[in-house]
């Protein structure tokens, strides 16, 4: 339910209060602020509140609402939205039935682009006289709904018995299960040797930073940080062998399994997997430098001739041989080695920050990964899509700044739109006196007049790997995320040197997963606005490196050459746009389930379209009155990614 919140003063003699609603709507609160611009205004204890008013087609409404100290609560019925106009309404406060103040508002109904003949416009009371006379049929029906209602209980009740017989059984079927574990470890215990004290060539290894927490632990031959043990990874190991082992035989035979103990799993020439014996020859070059270190060595090393070499971060250590050539590194709770790094069996995406610029890098086809660039830049310095690079598949991102990387495009205009809106009360600047208006926002400055009349600003940006704040290096991660605002000023209250005021927030929340760049957009006017356009997601170089466009949902299904003329996608609820070219491809979405993207403000053939070379979505597209605090929101993404076709 959506709930629009308004002061309503109880003075007569000012301008009335206006609501903008749209015809047909009814998942609505409307929640006035009851005071007084003059003298003391105080509501009694058991005072009511009703809501009275005309309709454009002469029919009256009358109904109840709730109060709650100077708060009035009034849920808006069908009939308030069923015709589009200007209604006059009054709130009137009883006590007792005796009418103490009233206060009067208009509530202007905007017509809905497609009227619903199922809704006929009435009157309240004639509504509540129809439900009288169906008082017959409306008892029968409760009736049938009580015994509707036993019926349901008595199989619920059943089912529940039945229930508890099967858990019973399960409980003891369970105990039965763990004396039969008890019996075999008593078993074991009398008729097998255990260990008491250990003389292992390799005893247990606690490493310890200088606060004395233990942060690398070498226990039964295995390493364990606080967040990688290599246990773990020798049991995935195991699982995946029982589970080709099971495959290939159908079942496990517990007598062959022995009989086969030590015994390699083959393929044979029949395609089979089985257990056989093969030689194994030992690479006599395994400790030469560049490859695997001898694991005696490296064991002789840790255990006799371990030192902790200087380290500025606490939580850092490594670890070197009695020559001081370093061998094991834990850095940020990973382990790493010359030819092992624990991170990369856990993070697959790559972030750094070179300059101003974020680096966000991705597999993306057999010869490169894929390198998106953003940052706050263009004419307002607003936070967007930079470019999109590539380097060498598999290269560390730690070792390119920007200018190393292979450009695929570069962006030096805005892929998040602009606005086209103005104040509707105390307009102050460069266009005072404007009835339309230009784009203010994203890449626009006032009337293209450059940096000296910039029309919005950044608010914040903040990022965040798999949920910890980051702002600078580089690093590995699975899920970043993005969280960025920007201030917007009205057309009519921009001023020379960018000091107009704010009436318009964006907020942006963006999370890249490895795949697409999925996206959030809230938008909260600080003052009534009235909005005529916005775009919402936009992309750029389209006739460049991308020169075919294809349409999703749209009613336009051959796909455009980006020579062609009169792109459009045929209809209003086009939810995708999708550009390539040989190699590359962009593809926008819009989700035509949430808020904005319903496209209740837009109607037309333009609900994606390509003009000079920059693809767009149709979001908003008539004039639309917006409260002050109003949310109003828009899904999506953005995707990068090669044309396999």
């Amino acid at each position: 339910m959506i709930t629009h919140s308004y002061k309503l003063d109880m003075c007569p003699g000012g301008v009335p209060l206006a609501i903008t609603l749209s015809q047909y709507d009814s998942d609505v609160q409307l929640v006035f602020e009851l005071f007084a611009s003059r003298g003391t205004f105080v509501i009694e204890s058991g005072t009511t509140v009703a809501i009275r008013g005309t309709k454009p087609d002469g029919n009256g409404i009358d109904l109840d609402a709730a109060i709650s100290d100077n708060v009035v609560t009034v849920s808006v019925t069908q009939q308030m939205t069923a015709v589009a106009g200007t209604s006059y309404y009054e709130l009137t406060l009883y006590k007792s039935e005796k009418e103490l103040n009233t206060a009067n508002f208009r509530l202007i109904i905007e017509r809905a682009a497609l009227d619903k003949d199922t809704l006929i416009s009435g009157s309240e009371i004639r509504e509540l006289v129809d439900i009288i006379d169906r008082a017959d049929e409306i008892i029968q029906a409760a009736a049938d709904i009580q015994q509707t209602a036993e019926d349901l209980q008595e199989y619920v009740d059943a089912k529940e018995a039945e229930i508890s017989q099967i858990t019973t059984d399960a409980e003891e079927t369970a105990q039965e299960a763990l004396d039969e574990v008890t019996n075999v470890k008593n078993d074991l215990s009398q008729n097998y040797p255990k260990i008491v004290e250990s003389d292992a060539i390799e005893p247990d290894l606690d490493i310890a930073d200088p606060s004395g927490n233990v942060i690398v632990r070498l226990q039964d031959g295995h390493i364990k940080t606080k967040e990688f043990d290599s246990a773990d990874a020798m049991q995935d190991i195991a699982d995946i062998q029982d589970d080709i082992s099971e495959l290939s035989s159908g079942k496990i035979n517990i007598q062959q399994a022995v009989s086969d103990a030590g015994k390699a799993l083959v393929i044979g020439a029949d395609g089979m997997v089985s257990p056989a014996d093969v030689s194994v020859s030992v690479d006599a070059t395994l400790t030469q430098e560049g490859k695997a270190a001898d694991a005696k060595a490296v064991g002789d090393a840790i255990v006799g001739n371990v030192k902790v070499a200087d380290s500025d971060a606490t939580s850092d250590l490594d670890i070197a041989d009695s020559q001081g050539n370093a061998i094991l590194r834990l850095e940020n709770g990973h382990i790493k080695t010359k030819n092992f790094d624990s991170s990369d069996i856990l993070y697959g995406y790559e972030y750094k920050f070179s300059g101003s610029d974020l680096l966000l890098s991705y597999g993306y086809n057999d010869i490169y990964d894929a390198v998106v660039v953003l940052n706050c830049g263009r004419a307002n310095g607003l936070f967007d899509f930079s470019a999109l690079k590539t380097k060498p598949k598999g290269s560390s991102l730690k070792n390119y700044e920007t200018a190393d990387l292979i450009n695929v495009w570069t962006s030096n205009t805005d892929m998040h739109a602009p606005f086209q809106f103005l104040v509707t009360n105390n307009a102050d600047g460069y266009h005072a006196d404007a009835t339309s208006s230009d784009f203010t926002g994203g890449n626009h400055t006032l009337d293209n007049m450059g940096a000296n009349y910039k029309t919005a600003s950044s608010r914040y940006v903040y990022f965040f790997a798999d949920g910890k704040p980051v702002s600078s290096g580089c690093g590995k991660f699975l899920k970043f995320e993005i969280r960025w605002a920007n201030n917007v000023q009205a057309y009519n209250c921009v001023k020379s040197g960018g000091g107009g005021r704010t009436s318009l927030v964006e907020y942006h929340n963006m999370i890249f997963d490895g795949i697409k760049f999925s996206e959030d957009v809230k938008l909260v006017p600080l003052e009534e606005i009235i909005m005529s356009l916005w775009y919402g997601f936009q992309c750029v170089s389209i006739g460049n490196t991308y020169t075919m466009v294809e349409f999703i949902d749209g009613s336009n299904r051959i796909p455009f050459n980006t020579s062609d003329s009169n792109i459009v996608s045929g209809n209003d609820m086009t939810s995708g746009l999708v550009s390539y070219g040989t190699n590359h491809k962009i593809e926008m979405r819009v989700d035509t389930t949430c808020d904005l993207g319903k496209r209740t403000y837009y109607s037309g053939s333009k609900g994606a379209f390509v003009s000079n070379n920059k693809g767009y979505f149709s979001v908003i597209g008539e004039r639309v009155t917006m409260p002050a605090n109003s949310v109003y929101y828009l899904r999506g993404y953005y995707r990068f990614c090669p044309n396999m076709s």
